[in-house]
This record gives structure tokens, C-alpha cells and sequence, in this order.
């Protein structure tokens, strides 16, 4: 099992015993609002047949780490799923973390673990468009936006838009040696 460790985070990997507490996270609405199947109310039994394939297969493909804050706490959430276009990465972050450079510090860890790991030449990912908080924090990272599409978000109760991203490998190791940032781990 993959354990990344950066200056002041732990992204581990998800286990069944983590349910109630993604549950919880996930019954906030500005976090929920944000992601495309998350019932409301979210209760752990619905959040434990994503967790049971999730930790079953533990593939660069199909993984998910908690970010821990703070030493056993759950502090949000990474995930590598598959897709049609490619390996997509998702993730959340709890309200009470919002603004502190976590979740850049959380993204940059998974990604070096990403793009050291594996060979594929890229990573997908897709941001409802009125996130403006995480499409920022993709184009610092690299991403470029390629299009839009349609998804119909449970929390909301609405089709939404979504904008489509790509992060090459090369455009990720680029701006990390222009900024000049350091693997922490």
C-alpha cells in the first residue's frame, strides 16, 4: 500500500473503516455540491460499495487517499478512477481546510506519485464550471481546459456543466522545475 508523506500532510490509502467518516464530510453541502454522486443525505452504507471496489483494486487506476490534516483525522479526499478519457483525479477538500494550501500540497504529492509511477503521458479531470476555487488551483497546477460537458449533480438537483481538463506529464514536470519546487517526501 502507497503512503505519501509531504511537510504537513498524510495521504493515505482509503479503507472500509473510513465510510463514516466520508459520509459526514460529504453531508456538507459546499463541499457535496461540487461532486457528481454524492446522495443527500449521504449515509456510510452509501458510501461503502464505492469504497468496497475502490479497496479491492488498488490499481493506479482505481485509488483513492485520504488527505490526513492532522494526524488520524480526515482531513478530505484524493481519487484516480478510470474513465473513457483516460485516468481522471478527483478530489475534496472539508470546509475547515479551505484557504491554507492544503489541497496543492495534497495535488502535487499525488501527482509526482502519479507521473513517477506510471507512464502514461497524462491525467483528466472535470470541474463543474462555477468551481472557481479548484479550476484555479488546476492551472497552477498545469492543467489546461479542453472543453465542457453535462453531468447531473445529486446534491444539487440540477444538470450541470463541467469543464473538461488535461494534464500532460510534460506540462506538470515543466512548471514544477519553473517554480522550482521540491519533492517533500
Amino acid at each position: 500500500m502507497t503512503y505519501i508523506e509531504t511537510k504537513n500532510l498524510l495521504l493515505r490509502p482509503v479503507e472500509i473503516g473510513d465510510a463514516a467518516n466520508l459520509a459526514e464530510a460529504l453531508n456538507d453541502f459546499e463541499i457535496a455540491r461540487n461532486l457528481k454522486n454524492v446522495p443527500t443525505p449521504c449515509r456510510p452504507k452509501d458510501v461503502l460499495a464505492w469504497l468496497g471496489r475502490t479497496v479491492h483494486d488498488r490499481s493506479r487506476d482505481n485509488i483513492a487517499f485520504i488527505i490526513e490534516v492532522e494526524p488520524m483525522k480526515l482531513g478530505g479526499l484524493i481519487d484516480f478512477g478510470k474513465t473513457e478519457r483516460g485516468v481522471n483525479i478527483g478530489y475534496w477538500l472539508k470546509k475547515n481546510y479551505w484557504g491554507k494550501g492544503h489541497m496543492g500540497e495534497a495535488l502535487r504529492a499525488a501527482l509526482d506519485w502519479y507521473f513517477l509511477e506510471d507512464d502514461r503521458d497524462f491525467i483528466v479531470s472535470d470541474i463543474f464550471e462555477d468551481n472557481f476555487a479548484s479550476r484555479k488551483l488546476q492551472a497552477n497546477l498545469g492543467f489546461e481546459e479542453v472543453g465542457t460537458c453535462q453531468f447531473n449533480c445529486q446534491t444539487r438537483g440540477e444538470t450541470v456543466t463541467a469543464v473538461d481538463t488535461v494534464l500532460t506529464r510534460q506540462a506538470y514536470w515543466d512548471l514544477r522545475r519553473q517554480s522550482h519546487a521540491q519533492i517533500e517526501y
